[in-house]
């Protein structure tokens, strides 16, 4: 497994805190030009306010503009081959910390949070000041995580590509020679200029 040290969040035995610190994630990340999916797992039992930081997380991520693949429980080498297979910019695990709170143990650009980035989290936490925007939210178990984003991305990319795209509009030329006024790229033989 993933031996590296590892930096975790207290997330509280609430919702509210453990939203605020996933806020706190989801805002460094956005500040950092985060793309793609974030990888969400959880190990999080019968325990009624782990399960809830849990949501908690994956609520906060998504209002902070983040897509997310919510992957349920899983080993820590299934989520670092799902981060690496469909390039997610990070993972975020949520556990039972066992006295009625959670943890969040996450990495970011396939490393573990460092003692720098844990104290940023707590800043934008505390001060309040998060991002804002609208994620999507995918769930797939660990096996089917990888062909679900990769489906969801060739979605959303052929979905762009059928849009029309605005056109620029063209400057107002008047050609006194032929009469015609060319305007936003069309020529307008009705409106043609005295000459």
């Amino acid at each position: 497994g993933d031996e590296s040290p590892r930096a975790a969040l207290l997330l509280g035995t609430d919702a509210a805190s453990a939203r605020a610190i996933a806020l706190g994630l989801g805002t460094l990340l956005r500040r950092r030009g985060a793309r793609g999916f974030v990888v969400v797992s959880g190990d999080t039992g019968r325990d009624p306010s782990a399960r809830a930081a849990r949501e908690g997380v994956v609520s906060a991520l998504l209002l902070s503009g983040l897509d997310v693949i919510d992957v349920g429980v899983a080993s820590s080498d299934a989520v670092v081959g799902i981060e690496q297979a469909i390039d997610a910019r990070a993972t975020a695990h949520v556990a039972s910390d066992g006295v009625g709170g959670a943890t969040l143990v996450a990495r970011v650009d396939g490393a573990p949070l460092s003692v720098v980035d844990v104290e940023s989290v707590r800043a934008i936490a505390a001060k309040g000041d998060f991002a804002a925007g609208e994620g999507t939210l995918l769930t797939a178990p660990p096996h089917a995580a990888v062909l679900r984003v990769r489906a969801f991305s060739e979605h959303r990319e052929a979905r762009a590509a059928r849009r029309p795209r605005p056109t620029r509009a063209e400057p107002v030329v008047d050609d006194e020679q032929t009469g015609l006024v060319a305007r936003a790229g069309f020529l307008d033989e009705d409106t043609a200029v005295d000459g």
